[in-house]
């Protein structure tokens, strides 16, 4: 039974479609529905660098203020809402709040391509996929063009009951 759904999101388009999907599957199934986002960390960073840290700050006020957005809109919809903002590498902290939650399902967006038969999964998305026990339901651009995938993409190969390869809709 899914009781609990982990909701990441990057505050893009894609991550509003993914959002849509997390709130009718929390509201169909009565589950509860934790929102986070994971600020990536600021390469080369040093501690006590004012300039830095106001950055930083900043930057942690604006997310804080678009998570607040999302919540107050997911309860709009009668969904349990919880959020949850860190810093870190987005795929770890995924993984590791969906762990320290114990989500029954992990939803989030994926800016991958397609080709040929072959769905190609964006780093983030494949990370989460392969570092977790937890189900994951990867929303992905059904707007993209067919694209050679870029470095750090891996292939999926989606078949179908009768072990036919499924071809992408379009």
């Amino acid at each position: 039974m899914i009781r609990t759904i982990l909701f990441a999101t990057d505050f893009s388009e894609l991550s509003r479609r993914a959002e849509r999907h997390a709130v009718e599957l929390a509201r169909a199934l009565r589950a509860n529905l934790e929102i986070m986002h994971a600020i990536e960390p600021l390469a080369g960073f040093e501690s006590g660098d004012e300039e830095m840290e106001a950055f930083t700050a900043e930057l942690r006020a604006r997310c804080e203020q678009r998570m607040t957005e999302v919540a107050e809109r997911v309860a709009r919809e009668q969904v349990r809402v919880s959020s949850y903002l860190t810093i870190g590498s987005p795929w770890s902290a995924i993984v590791e709040r969906a762990e320290a939650i114990g989500a029954d399902l992990i939803v989030l967006g994926s800016h991958g391509l397609a080709r040929q038969g072959r769905v190609y999964l964006g780093t983030t998305s494949h990370r989460v996929l392969f570092h977790t026990a937890v189900p994951v339901l990867i929303v992905r651009d059904l707007e993209e063009e067919e694209q050679e995938p870029a470095p750090g993409q891996v292939a999926v190969e989606v078949i179908g009951p009768g072990g036919d390869e499924v071809q992408p809709d379009r």
